[in-house]
């Protein structure tokens, strides 16, 4: 709902297994995203494994149940759904 830019760096290269990248600036306290590639056969599986912290404590926490929580299912929603035209396996993020 809001938009903010941030910066996050690769902390873990392993292609073509996964990826790992954390947030070094923007809106979380912590972020730390796993991408991981899973040989299923004929297709391959994404799957995303976040660790996040909202900063503001009480706020924070208030703000996720209102917010946030709503915005990263959309966002990966949104990349499944692009992931899905682009590659052309009907999957979905839920």
């Amino acid at each position: 709902g809001i938009p903010m830019t941030w910066q996050s760096r690769i902390t873990s290269w392993a292609p073509p297994h996964h990826f790992r990248d954390i947030q070094e600036r923007g809106p979380y306290a912590m972020w730390d995203h796993l991408h991981l590639f899973v040989d299923k056969g004929q297709e391959t599986v994404c799957v995303d494994r976040v660790h996040y912290a909202l900063p503001g404590g009480v706020i924070g926490r208030l703000a996720h149940g209102l917010l946030v929580a709503r915005d990263l299912r959309s966002i990966f929603a949104h990349r499944a759904r692009v992931l899905s035209e682009r590659f052309g396996a009907p999957r979905s993020w839920s």
